[in-house]
């Protein structure tokens, strides 16, 4: 896993609104976000991440939180943005469906720690939180098994290059 991840609440202009994206893999929504690439900085990860799970593209607008992960071994840096173009795409490699929610009826299939980084961002917080995020010997090892899963089954079902 990364090192550091860049996660995007992106909100409407009333802060009314939230983009998700139903993941292909697991088929449940989620922020925007992924791994930040070396000699990439974290918020130029958020906003390709938002490029490329939605077709938005997207302004950074103020470092949230970075919520360190130790069992995960891994930190997100959880960004708010607004939209400054482009539009929805329905279906990529990581994307089955992009779509807004009122961020008080977000959908009951939203990944784990969604809910907090949308509600986490809505404050309106000054300065950037940090928190360390400890979860439990049960949710670590559900989520290793299904990201193990994952990682199996797009390796068999990869096309084969000659």
């Amino acid at each position: 896993m990364a090192d550091n991840v860049a996660i995007t609440v992106v909100l409407d202009a009333e802060r009314k609104a939230v983009l998700l994206q139903k993941r292909k893999d697991f088929r449940i929504w989620a922020l925007p976000g992924g791994g930040v690439e070396p000699n990439e900085s974290f918020d130029a990860a958020a906003v390709r991440e938002t490029w490329e799970e939605t077709g938005y593209k997207v302004q950074v607008k103020r470092l949230v939180a970075e919520y360190h992960r130790p069992q995960l071994k891994d930190t997100v840096h959880l960004f708010e943005a607004y939209v400054l173009g482009g539009e929805a795409i329905q279906h990529s490699r990581e994307t089955v469906a992009v779509q807004w929610f009122p961020v008080d009826k977000l959908p009951f299939l939203l990944a784990p720690s969604m809910s907090r980084y949308i509600q986490d961002a809505l404050v309106n917080q000054p300065n950037t939180m940090q928190t360390t995020i400890h979860y439990s010997l049960l949710s670590v090892t559900i989520r290793n098994i299904a990201v193990g899963l994952r990682d199996f089954l797009e390796r068999l079902f990869a096309p084969k290059l000659s």
